[in-house]
């Protein structure tokens, strides 16, 4: 079989990352990208449903307010980017989900 009829493998994935400090302050954008990959195999490859590609972007804020203390904030998939299928073709699509944006903040201390 090739790599496009293997159930869950994901021929094409990207990971990229650029990290800014500045004082107390620290700032982070992650991105990641998959490629488009079949999800579920069917004995009818018309019926093979597919995940489309898809980019999500990740931030993330930090300051560090004493040496043992800091408050963070991160916001997960911030434009929102939503998971899609198809089956069989591009041009028949299946479903739609989207995951939202979620939010997290707390405190790190190290003691």
């Amino acid at each position: 079989r090739s790599d496009k009829e293997v159930a869950g493998f994901i021929p094409r994935t990207g990971n990229a990352s650029l990290n800014y400090s500045r004082g107390r302050f620290k700032f982070n954008v992650l991105l990641n990208y998959t490629g488009d990959y079949l999800a579920t195999f069917s004995a009818t490859p018309q019926r093979n449903i597919y995940r489309f590609e898809r980019t999500i972007v990740n931030t993330g804020l930090s300051y560090q307010w004493k040496p043992s203390l800091s408050f963070f904030l991160d916001v997960s998939n911030i434009t929102n980017e939503p998971q899609k299928t198809y089956i069989g073709f591009k041009d028949r699509p299946q479903r739609t989900i989207y995951t939202g944006q979620a939010v997290t903040f707390g405190i790190n201390g190290r003691f």
